[in-house]
């Protein structure tokens, strides 16, 4: 019985670590699709920026930049998002400790001036908010370089999906910060992890 708990206590920790660790290698073959299609072409190195704790708070955020030989052609910003747990969370909020929330995974694409070339759910196990995985819908972030999207202005809003839809906002909005404090040169080190 003592092995039983132990091994589920381990499977419980790894399975922690997916949900918050290394984002962009559980998602590695779905992200290089986005790339190889929205920047048109299959040869691109991607190297991971390493964030300061005192920008990534959460320690979930990873940016990388998608270059070519020796020009930029873009940034990937990957993080983790919250959405409803079944019989939770009637109104939403940031605190995600309180039980109520499940994690999904995204990911940011962004062009070399910082617009948004894509948004891309790229893992959605939540019963509620599905609806925000509709590429139709993704789709108005697509050409945004401002860091304050709101919610029923600048991203419709979509029932059934309140929670999901207005976590996924401000965690591209903080992504977005993160990644014009680090252009701006307040980061610089970079650790190159794939061709």
């Amino acid at each position: 019985m003592k092995k039983i708990i132990l091994i589920l206590f381990l499977l419980k920790l790894i399975s922690m670590d997916i949900g918050f660790g290394q984002i962009y290698e559980k998602y590695e073959r779905k992200i290089t699709k986005v790339i190889t299609k929205e920047f048109r072409s299959p040869d691109f190195i991607i190297e991971q920026i390493l964030i300061s704790d005192s920008l990534n708070e959460n320690q979930n955020i990873q940016i990388f930049t998608i270059s070519r030989e020796d020009s930029i052609l873009g940034y990937l910003c990957v993080n983790n998002a919250t959405a409803c747990r079944v019989g939770g969370c009637p109104v939403y909020s940031r605190d995600t400790h309180s039980g109520n929330y499940e994690l999904f995974s995204f990911a940011v694409f962004y062009d070399f001036s910082l617009q948004v070339k894509q948004v891309k759910i790229l893992e959605y196990a939540p019963e509620y908010g599905y609806e925000i995985t509709s590429s139709r819908w993704l789709r108005q972030f697509t050409g945004n370089k401002d860091c304050n999207i709101q919610y029923e202005e600048d991203v419709d809003a979509i029932s059934g999906a309140t929670i999901s839809a207005r976590s996924l906002i401000d965690n591209v909005n903080e992504v977005c910060e993160i990644l014009h404090e680090i252009i701006s040169g307040k980061e610089t080190e970079i650790s190159q992890i794939t061709e």
